[in-house]
Parts: structure tokens; C-alpha cells; sequence
């Protein structure tokens, strides 16, 4: 009984044992008026009547609640409680010759619109109850939700703490690296330079939302620096930045899942060598960042966990730092394939 009781939802156990606990308390009162075993089985019979009908009021309140206004659902409750009250009297007539119900053996009218009001008043206070133990069961719910977001941020902030270290270990290996090949191997001790110049711009600025396009750029032709060692006559790549957009501030690491984007897709949808162009140019209002390649448009896969992240992340950066000010227009025709973003710009 124990555990078919604990399994019972929360409002059910409330709800039950709430009218069990009334229809006792109700007992006295009954007794006065029609003696101990009357009064009893009225008082068990009321209160199971009151169950159910505040079983429908329930069902309305849970629609109501946090959509209407207040004073519209102070309404509600007031017109739903006297209802209720008034579907009790009429049940009490319609079955007086099996159930005695208090009302039905009154005589004076004054005293039945009594009763009338004194159980919309429990229908009342039952409302009341309810949206105080949903208040309550939110207010719960809100703490737990709380308690879990902190010790996840606590958790994620650890593991952002461990990644700061990494990178730091990675760069001074990598100066070690140059240090010990000095000039013996000219192609790789250029790779590793460009690779430390960029690891170095990523941790120089891990921590500012903005940078200037100038700065974006320069790590940038370090990136494709490295990008055309590794692909050599494969990759055909071309930059122009007008002068006038260099000061301008732009989001950190943007260019370069743009570039790496098109040169993935391209590689896997054209024979090379792949064009790839890159144009940052500045408007009357927006800074406008367009990035070419020659092949097809490969929709993203849905159902991909690794890779294929960078257009996706991007998208999510301009929308959090931008909200709809910001335009980016995807654009496939004639074996080429070009991403265009307009932003605000910032000096």
C-alpha cells in the first residue's frame, strides 16, 4: 500500500489526502445536525462529490495558469467555486431519497444559500491551495534547475581552466621545436611558425568578444600560410581587405572557419586545384565579408557528431553577439560557392 501510494503522482496524493483529512474534520458538524453514523456517511459522500469536481477545476486551472492575468483568473476561480457549489445543492436535491444531504433537509431558505456559500468558500480555499503548492512546486523546481546549471558551469569552467593550460604546453613545445630544427628544414620550420603565430593570436585573445579586422587578417594569412604548405598547387588561394575595414572590430576567429569551410567543401566537390577567394569590404552601415570556392553546396549532416562544426558555431556567435542585425546569404551557381556576411561594424 505503502509504495502504490508513493507512486501516486504528487496532486493525486494531496488531492486525496487533503479531502480525507476534510471530510474528518467535517464529521462534528455533521454529527450535530443528523447524528454519528448520518452525519459520517454525509460527510464521506460530500467530500467524495468535492473530489471530483475539484478534479475539473484543477484540469481548467492547469490550462489558466501563467497564460491569463491575474485578475482574470481571480475571476475564474470565483465563478468555478460558486459552480461547484451549486452542482452539489442541485445533486443533493436530485438524490435526497438516497443520500441526506444537509441542504436538502433545510427548510428556510436563508440557511441552504448558506451552505451555498460556505462551499464555494471550500471550493475557494481549495484554489487558493492549489496555486500556492504550484508556487511552491516551481519555486522547487526553479532551486533544483538552479543547483544543476551552477555545478555545470562550476564543471564547465574547470575543463575551460584545463584547456587554457593545453594550448600554453602546445606553443611552448612548438617554440621548442623551432629552436631545435633552426634552419635544416626550411618547409617544416615555416609550417610550425605559422602554426605557433596563429596558436599564439588564439591565446593572446581567448578572452575578448572583438577584434580589430587588421588583427583577424594577419592571423588569418598565417592559417593560410600553413593551409598552402600542406596543399600546395591543390589550392589556389586569394585575399583583398580594403584599408578602410582593417580598424573595424569584428568577432574573434571568424575568418578562419570561413576560409577552412571552403577549402573542405571545395576539395570534396571540385578537382584542383580549388579557388578559393576572400573579400572584406566596408558599406555605408555594415562590414561586408564574402567568401568564395569553386564547387558544390553540401548541406550539412544532421546526424553528424564530429566535424562540420565551424559554419554552425559561427552562425550561433553572430546571432548571440548581433541578434537579426546581421545577414548571412549562401549562394551556389555555376560550380562556385559563396558566403556572403554583412555586420555592423565597430572602430
Amino acid at each position: 500500500m505503502k509504495s502504490l501510494w508513493s507512486k501516486l503522482p504528487r496532486f493525486w496524493r494531496y488531492q486525496i489526502g487533503g479531502w480525507v483529512v476534510y471530510s474528518f474534520v467535517s464529521i462534528p458538524v455533521k454529527w450535530a445536525l443528523f447524528g454519528s453514523f448520518t452525519g459520517a456517511a454525509i460527510s464521506f459522500y460530500r467530500e467524495l462529490l468535492g473530489l471530483f469536481l475539484t478534479f475539473g477545476m484543477y484540469l481548467v486551472y492547469r490550462q489558466i495558469y501563467g497564460r491569463w492575468r491575474v485578475s482574470w483568473i481571480l475571476f475564474t476561480v470565483f465563478v468555478l467555486s460558486f459552480a461547484g457549489s451549486f452542482i452539489e445543492i442541485i445533486i443533493s436535491f436530485a438524490l435526497h431519497n438516497v443520500v441526506i444531504f444537509d441542504e436538502a433537509g433545510f427548510s428556510n431558505d436563508a440557511t441552504r444559500i448558506g451552505v451555498l456559500y460556505y462551499r464555494a468558500a471550500v471550493f475557494a480555499g481549495w484554489s487558493f491551495l492549489y496555486f500556492v503548492f504550484r508556487l511552491i512546486s516551481e519555486s522547487q523546481d526553479l532551486r533544483r534547475r538552479l543547483t544543476e546549471a551552477l555545478a555545470r558551469y562550476r564543471k564547465t569552467e574547470l575543463q575551460m581552466l584545463r584547456a587554457q593550460m593545453n594550448p600554453h604546453l602546445l606553443a611552448n613545445a612548438m617554440t621548442g621545436i623551432l629552436a631545435s630544427i633552426g634552419h635544416r628544414m626550411p618547409k617544416v620550420t615555416a609550417m610550425v611558425q605559422s602554426l605557433a603565430n596563429y596558436l599564439n593570436y588564439s591565446l593572446i585573445h581567448q578572452k575578448d568578444d572583438f577584434v580589430t579586422m587588421d588583427e583577424e587578417y594577419r592571423a588569418l594569412a598565417d592559417y593560410l600560410a600553413l593551409k598552402k604548405t600542406l596543399l600546395g598547387e591543390k589550392l589556389d588561394i586569394g585575399c583583398r581587405i580594403e584599408e578602410s575595414a582593417r580598424p573595424l572590430k569584428v568577432p574573434g576567429v571568424m575568418l578562419q572557419p570561413l576560409v577552412e569551410n571552403a577549402v573542405k567543401y571545395g576539395l570534396q566537390t571540385w578537382s584542383p586545384p580549388v579557388v578559393v577567394r576572400l573579400a572584406v569590404s566596408r558599406s555605408e552601415s555594415d562590414l561586408v565579408i564574402e567568401v568564395a570556392n569553386t564547387g558544390r553546396w553540401v548541406n550539412p549532416d544532421k546526424n553528424r557528431t564530429v566535424g562540420g562544426i565551424g559554419l554552425q558555431n559561427l552562425r550561433r556567435r553572430l546571432q548571440w553577439l548581433y541578434g537579426n542585425n546581421h545577414k548571412i546569404n549562401i549562394l551556389a551557381e555555376e560550380g562556385w560557392v559563396t558566403i556572403q556576411i554583412n555586420i555592423p561594424f565597430a572602430t
